[in-house]
């Protein structure tokens, strides 16, 4: 049985390795699809590959799905590649969908406004 709490629990406890392959068990078998797509790709960045959670990032998208986490991961990604004014795009609709983070997400809006006026 490859759940996403036993993902989780590999994930937070920093085995990231095991935890990628069983959150693709948990997709391959249909398991709570987008869910598992998040954690995998939020082990990816556990484990600094970027790329890899961003292009599964790009995948749920494009399914329409969107959370508040998710949005916050994705700006900061975009952040590393530079891409200042999409992060600012994703940190408001972190905002919006309710991320508890809230004032953290605001200094970064600010943090990447001035950024930009430099620019």
């Amino acid at each position: 049985y490859y759940g996403i709490i036993a993902s989780v629990n590999l994930h937070f406890k920093k085995d990231y390795k095991t935890a990628i392959e069983n959150f693709n068990k948990s997709i391959e078998y249909g398991y709570n699809i987008e869910e598992s797509m998040e954690g995998l790709a939020q082990s990816y960045i556990g484990l600094k590959d970027y790329v890899a959670a961003y292009e599964i990032y790009k995948k749920l998208i494009k399914k329409g799905h969107v959370s508040a986490a998710m949005c916050n991961n994705v700006a900061n990604i975009l952040v590393i590649y530079k891409k200042y004014k999409e992060a600012l795009n994703f940190l408001e609709l972190a905002i919006k969908l309710g991320n508890p983070n809230k004032d953290r997400i605001k200094k970064n809006i600010e943090s990447i406004s001035r950024i930009l006026s430099k620019n």
